[in-house]
């Protein structure tokens, strides 16, 4: 049986558009992903079971007056592209890998470009 249950959040930078103030609270609200999970010896016979997570954009902060701190996403294109596919992979109801997921998705968005192009330009 598992003694305690935790959560380790990486301690990727998350790049922010103004300097925080030193002693003010902020909520930092976004998702994780978890990349990790194992079980830790403790002192009695019960583990502790840690999870390694990271942060998944985006992310978005509020200072201790709600207002909103912008976050830069640094990712290029290409990355952020590929994580909005995983997150739509990640429902599980494709049936595939998420690399024939992901190939199959792009080769199709190269086949269809024409036509994405002149829909993006309708939502501009």
């Amino acid at each position: 049986m598992i003694n305690e249950y935790s959560i380790k959040i990486s301690s990727e930078k998350i790049n922010i558009e103004k300097p925080l103030v030193r002693g003010d609270n902020y909520q930092i609200m976004g998702e994780i992903q978890i990349r990790e999970a194992s079980e830790q010896e403790t002192d009695d016979e019960n583990p502790d079971m840690v999870y390694r997570a990271r942060w998944v954009p985006p992310i978005n902060i509020l200072d201790n007056q709600g207002r909103k701190i912008e976050v830069k996403d640094k990712r290029s294109p290409s990355r952020k592209l590929r994580g909005s596919l995983f997150f739509k992979w990640n429902d599980g109801s494709t049936g595939q890998d998420f690399e024939k997921f992901y190939e199959t998705n792009i080769n199709k968005m190269i086949l269809y470009l024409d036509e994405i192009i002149a829909f993006l330009k309708t939502k501009s």
